[in-house]
């Protein structure tokens, strides 16, 4: 996917209605509408040498001290103390060691914005940032090997009307990126394909974040050696309606991977709660509910490739703006060298009048769809006549401990507890299931069918 290239810093369309006031610094604000990135980047470097003294040392890089100072014109509010970690769920992958720097974005110091650290960051760094509100902070990041943490809770990144590149709030690229406890919300740009977190290149992991109100919770490019790893995040309102369904909660680009786990999808407008042109997808102990939203497809995975959906609940509403809830290979079989689909432990419900289909997949697929519980009446898989299948039960709301709620747990005695699993192979069993909100657990060998215990 091509991409025009814009100016270092953009505004918002001035119809957005996420348009904010401007809360960096004004003189790095001005120097930006005025001259571009190279401006700011001077004044980012006269304002720290001012608030330093002139001194060589720099407060904010983790060499056995600590610096502090007066409040500087930063907008963070800062909710606790910076602690040096991020209280991760045991779940998320465990991170690579750095060798760099830490670099702490802090309200009077080298480093007083975001977007101050990421043009100082080497390769092998880590930048950390203090819980609070961080408005109008977009940067562009392309190094390797850097984690951007928020500490002692979450780091908050609104859009205010800025984007980064014309593209989003973070735009990363680079080998071995991760961020962890991150929020990023109300990214708008012109071409209504604002994001989060724009990717571009490299491999990125991102743990217990979140994405809000954005056009696309992260859209990337197609670099097709490029991989990307989400765990225990939430995607909650992006997508946009008035982008005529071009704007996604999660939008994948043809890389080489995409792997999903633990994460909550709810409320797209319009457009897709997951959507991935990788070649390889391992979509494994989600929530992907639309809860009145008007998501169309729920999942779609419009190239095919090898694809792997296992344990998530799955959940369309009466107000979507497409019958069928997963869709493999709609657009094209012909750009992956495998086309297959293993669909096992789902939950899948139907909230839509009028039926609904479970599951599209293009002829040519190899289809194994196995232990599927199917909550919801008038709907059908639309598979190849080769597909393998077996174990997929027919369900109620009133199965479950709390259905209006999205409490899928079947209930004692219902339909849903008392069926067994049939036998499938061991690689669609998911030893993984989703928790609310936005986790995963382990979780041993499954005894019913469906994506929850009782």
């Amino acid at each position: 996917m091509a991409y025009r290239s814009r100016s270092a810093v953009s505004r918002a369309p001035t119809d957005s209605p996420n348009t904010a006031a401007w809360t960096v610094p004004s003189a790095i604000a001005d120097a930006r509408r005025r001259r571009g990135g190279l401006g700011a980047i001077l004044l980012l470097i006269a304002l720290a040498a001012c608030s330093s003294g002139g001194s060589t040392t720099d407060p904010d890089v983790d060499a056995g001290g600590s610096g502090s100072g007066a409040a500087g014109s930063h907008a963070v509010n800062l909710t606790a103390a910076s602690t040096g970690t991020s209280n991760l769920p045991a779940s998320c992958p465990a991170e690579t060691v750095r060798a760099g720097r830490v670099l702490r974005v802090r309200q009077d110091a080298a480093y007083p914005t975001l977007a101050a650290a990421v043009g100082a960051a080497q390769d092998g760094d880590t930048i950390e940032l203090p819980a609070g509100d961080y408005v109008g902070d977009v940067a562009a990041l392309r190094r390797n090997r850097i984690t951007i943490r928020g500490v002692g809770g979450l780091a908050r990144l609104d859009a205010g009307g800025l984007s980064s590149e014309g593209k989003g709030i973070l735009v990363m690229a680079g080998e071995d990126l991760r961020v962890e406890q991150v929020s990023f919300a109300n990214a708008a740009v012109p071409d209504l394909n604002g994001a989060g977190i724009r990717f571009e290149s490299g491999s990125l992991v991102i743990c217990n974040a979140r994405f809000e109100g954005n056009e696309n919770g992260i859209l990337t490019a197609g670099d097709p050696a490029a991989r990307l790893a989400i765990h225990d995040s939430v995607f909650e309102r992006n997508g946009l309606a008035r982008s005529g369904g071009y704007a996604h909660g999660l939008y994948v680009g043809r890389i080489a991977q995409l792997t999903v786990q633990g994460t909550y999808f709810t409320g797209s407008q319009s457009g897709h709660l997951l959507k991935s042109r990788a070649r390889v997808n391992r979509i494994v102990a989600n929530r992907l509910t639309a809860e009145g939203g008007t998501s169309s497809y729920e999942i779609d995975l419009p190239d095919g490739g090898d694809a792997r959906v296992l344990g998530n609940l799955i959940e369309q509403s009466a107000a979507t703006e497409n019958a069928t809830i997963v869709s493999f290979g709609a657009e094209s079989m012909a750009i992956h060298p495998d086309n297959r689909l293993d669909l096992a432990w789902n939950t899948l419900v139907n909230h839509r009048a009028g039926g609904c289909t479970w599951t599209y997949a293009a002829d040519g697929t190899a289809v194994r769809a196995f232990n599927n519980l199917l909550v919801g009446a008038g709907c059908q898989f639309r598979l190849p006549t080769s597909a393998d299948v077996g174990g997929n039960v027919a369900s109620a709301d009133s199965d479950f401990v709390d259905a209006a709620a999205f409490d899928y747990r079947p209930r004692a005695g219902s339909v849903a507890a008392v069926t067994a699993p049939v036998a499938a192979a061991t690689e669609l069993q998911p030893t993984i299931a989703y928790q609310h909100p936005g986790r995963s657990v382990d979780r041993g060998a499954r005894t019913v069918t469906g994506a929850l215990e009782p």
